[in-house]
């Protein structure tokens, strides 16, 4: 027992100096070199800046970007005209154009970029819903106006309303009278009258 008594603490002294592995070494691997696709029209810092361009810039790069080019298929100056063309000011704003310069470009899926061909989807489905949104603010200025008209007829026709039906107070007030004073001229029979 004694023996147990002075092991014991000597176990716990070499127990004590004994470090625990907190991490395992891992075999390093070679790092294998992913391909980035880079995004060489820069079109969605083109899209952010646009906004910040004032009317002389926008129209400056709208002359740039109609000059003539030898290639005249470039996807990046399509996308980017398309771009200035439908979110602009309403000054150089063509959404007839810029809608077909997104479809030539989706036309030939192979020659574009995945990113590019989103964009140009996207960028149609924004110049569909405004066209649609231009549509219903058409339809709803015309409900609008037959509303008014509708509204005018109505008070029209409550104002005819109101005058039948002073009129009917009237003749029904002139029928009273008249009741009345044919009671005063033929005072009602009695019993007593119809025997004689």
């Amino acid at each position: 027992m004694r023996l147990l008594i002075i092991l014991f603490p000597l176990l716990l002294i070499a127990c004590a100096q004994i470090e625990p592995r907190t991490s395992q070494v891992t075999p390093s691997v070679p790092a294998q070199e992913t391909p980035v696709q880079v995004n060489d029209c820069a079109v969605l810092g083109y899209y952010h800046g646009l906004p910040g361009l004032s009317a002389d810039q926008q129209q400056q790069a709208l002359t740039t970007l109609w000059q003539p080019i030898p290639n005249n298929d470039d996807p990046c100056r399509k996308l980017r005209l398309a771009l200035l063309l439908s979110q602009g000011d309403s000054g150089i704003r063509d959404e007839a154009k810029a809608e077909e310069l997104l479809k030539s470009i989706l036309v030939n899926p192979a020659d574009n970029r995945d990113q590019d061909l989103a964009l140009a989807t996207l960028l149609l489905e924004v110049i569909e819903l405004r066209k649609q949104i231009k549509v219903d603010l058409i339809k709803m200025r015309g409900l609008r106006s037959r509303l008014k008209k509708t509204q005018q007829g109505s008070a029209g026709y409550q104002h005819q309303l109101i005058e039948l039906k002073s009129q009917l107070q009237q003749l029904q007030s002139l029928e009273q009278v008249i009741d009345q004073q044919e009671q005063a001229i033929n005072p009602p029979k009695t019993s007593n009258d119809s025997i004689r």
